[in-house]
């Protein structure tokens, strides 16, 4: 179970949420082109925000490290979906009644 947030730090990671969610989230559908997946990243880099925050201090720009750790959660996504939609058989042309 990780430490207890600080209540300070706690509180200023929920107000960047409220100020900064919409632009990160613009942002991230610009860069995507996905809104499920660019929604899915975003709340995944709070979550890191979260957890990372308290140990290293938040960044001098929070939404540029928001966007990029959501960026690269994205793609983490996308690789596993290429990878299992890779691992997939093929399907074969059977059973459409030609023949």
């Amino acid at each position: 179970m990780p430490p207890p947030l600080p209540e300070q730090l706690s509180s200023t990671i929920e107000t960047r949420y409220r100020s900064e969610s919409g632009r990160v989230l613009a942002t991230l559908v610009r860069l995507l082109g996905d809104l499920d997946l660019a929604e899915e990243s975003m709340h995944d880099a709070f979550a890191v925000a979260l957890d990372t925050w308290p140990k290293t201090g938040m960044p001098d720009k929070p939404r540029p490290w928001l966007i990029s750790t959501a960026r690269f959660k994205a793609i983490d996504v996308m690789r596993r979906r290429a990878r299992f939609d890779g691992a997939r058989p093929e399907r074969c042309g059977h059973g459409s009644g030609r023949g």
